[in-house]
């Protein structure tokens, strides 16, 4: 379910998951996370980005060239996208589901 932030608020993070996303995709770094928490001393919600000390090296892009076979029905399963991906893909992906993540009330 969605966090609820200002409009201003998530700005801000966005713009700082931006910048992340972009530094560890342009250090071929994938399959990371964003853990957020509320400070209870202050009531302030508080983030960062974990796990991103794996590399898209050419065990990941062989897993990808799997996972992407298996995953595109030719077995008879459903189509999806692999969870192994490259990094300016994870990046966009990471982003956009982030976005979707906090919510804007007024």
């Amino acid at each position: 379910s969605p966090l609820y932030v200002n409009q201003e608020d998530k700005d801000i993070l966005m713009d700082a998951i931006k910048r992340d996303s972009a530094f560890l995709a342009s250090h071929h770094m994938m399959d990371y996370s964003l853990l957020a928490g509320i400070c209870h001393n202050n009531n302030t919600l508080v983030v960062g980005i974990i796990d991103y000390i794996r590399t898209f090296t050419w065990d990941k892009k062989i897993e990808n060239y799997v996972k992407a076979f298996k995953s595109s029905g030719v077995f008879g399963g459903p189509v999806k996208t692999p969870t192994v991906v490259n990094p300016d893909f994870y990046k966009v992906r990471f982003t956009e589901a982030m976005n979707r993540y906090f919510s804007v009330v007024q």
